[in-house]
């Protein structure tokens, strides 16, 4: 009797905390696990399921402690390697969490979050054909796996292949409907194409299943702007600031729609704040634009999110000094030359410790995805890979770059 109470004990302890993380209640959920740990000290999925918790709270460190944990118990854990790199690629630890997802693979070969994940750690590192040969084989071995459809979408469309990017995106929402991100993305791909009307559907789409989702607001807002409905874009601005006070694009732009409106009521204190942000951005990232580095470290995510929410040209209605100015135009410099290398891949190569061979059908995407004419490289240097969400739009405002989705498992 005292074994069966005890085994009953234990598995209500572990139901209870994945319970608790599927409400979304990760402080409950994270009880729940050190309790399953007190009662089951070498259960090594107790261990990854703390992790999968601790890091939903932003307690990077306490997670990888316990996905390590998780594997000195389990060496073979390929599911606790996966989700430990996601950990470490949030620290911005990319070359461990490279190594990290290389291990899911080496013990998982057949594992798609681990290579959709992989995908994304190539994105930071500016290694966009490796990223395309992870999303590529993440689809192939999950056919639905709408994450990795929408991170490939977001390649395509990085590279200017607009309708190639809108073919994935749509995949997404047919298999998830529910898909935020992918609305997001794909409005602002119709917004490249043209499709305004189409574009501020799926923002709305998108604002609909997620009301507080900051970045489809100032997508949607730099949507209207473009139209000329000036005051329908002011009123989405300031619900965007409202949810994020210090979103930079939202208030950079609110004051330039406010500067055509000729609405001078908050002028003083709106172009305060933005003079203090700008500031900000600049002290950040004027570092990488100066330091001359060609690091292969440098990633796309970095590079676009440091850029100043002022554009150049609108640099000359905000109160910023010359010594600014010139340095907002290098930071979009640099991304312009980013752009047309963008089609290459980074020096030092990459080499998969996983290989899983390739069929026709994807030989034939990749091949798709990597063939760059020159008509190609034309329209990505006037693109300029100025788009939003994670990736998280318009005419220069949004989202960061690419709206990636990191998979965990439990």
């Amino acid at each position: 009797d005292g074994d069966q109470t005890a085994s009953r004990l234990r598995h209500r302890s572990r139901q209870s905390g994945s319970c608790y993380y599927d409400l979304g209640d990760f402080t409950t959920a994270i009880k729940a696990f050190n309790y399953t740990i007190q009662l089951e000290p070498n259960f090594p999925d107790a261990y990854n399921n703390l992790g999968n918790a601790l890091k939903e709270e932003g307690r990077l460190d306490e997670a990888i402690n316990a996905y390590r944990a998780a594997l000195h118990l389990k060496p073979d854990h390929p599911h606790a390697y996966n989700n430990l790199g996601n950990a470490l690629k949030e620290e911005g630890r990319l070359d461990e969490a490279i190594n990290s997802y290389r291990a899911a693979l080496h013990l998982k070969p057949d594992h798609p979050h681990a290579y959709n994940n992989l995908g994304n750690a190539m994105i930071e590192k500016g290694f966009i054909k490796e990223a395309i040969h992870c999303y590529v084989t993440a689809i192939r071995l999950m056919p639905r796996f709408s994450a990795a459809h929408s991170n490939l979408g977001s390649v395509f469309k990085e590279q200017g292949k607009l309708d190639q990017a809108v073919a994935h995106y749509l995949e997404a929402i047919q298999i998830d409907p529910n898909f935020a991100d992918a609305y997001c993305n794909l409005g602002n791909a119709y917004k490249e194409l043209g499709s305004s009307d189409e574009a501020l559907a799926c923002y709305k789409t998108a604002l609909n299943l997620e009301p507080q989702y900051v970045e489809a607001l100032v997508c949607l807002a730099a949507t209207l702007k473009d139209a000329g409905k000036l005051n329908d874009a002011v009123t989405q601005y300031r619900k965007a600031l409202e949810l994020r006070p210090d979103c930079a694009e939202a208030l950079a732009n609110l004051v330039h729609a406010n500067v055509l409106l000729c609405d001078w009521r908050d002028r003083d204190s709106d172009m305060m704040r933005l003079a203090q942000l700008v500031a900000a951005q600049l002290g950040s990232a004027s570092t990488g634009a100066n330091s001359g580095s060609n690091s292969s470290s440098s990633n796309v995510s970095k590079l676009q999110r440091g850029l100043p929410a002022v554009q150049p040209f609108h640099c000359l209605v905000y109160p910023v000094s010359l010594m600014e100015m010139l340095l907002i135009a290098k930071r979009y410099a640099a991304q312009a030359k980013l752009a047309v290398a963008l089609s290459d891949v980074a020096p030092g190569g990459y080499k998969h410790v996983a290989h899983v061979s390739k069929t026709d059908r994807d030989k034939e995407i990749i091949a798709m995805s990597l063939s760059t004419s020159d008509k190609d490289k034309e329209r990505d240097a006037d693109h300029g890979r100025s788009h939003g969400a994670a990736g998280i739009a318009n005419s220069r405002l949004s989202v960061p770059a690419l709206q990636v989705h990191a998979l965990k498992n439990g």
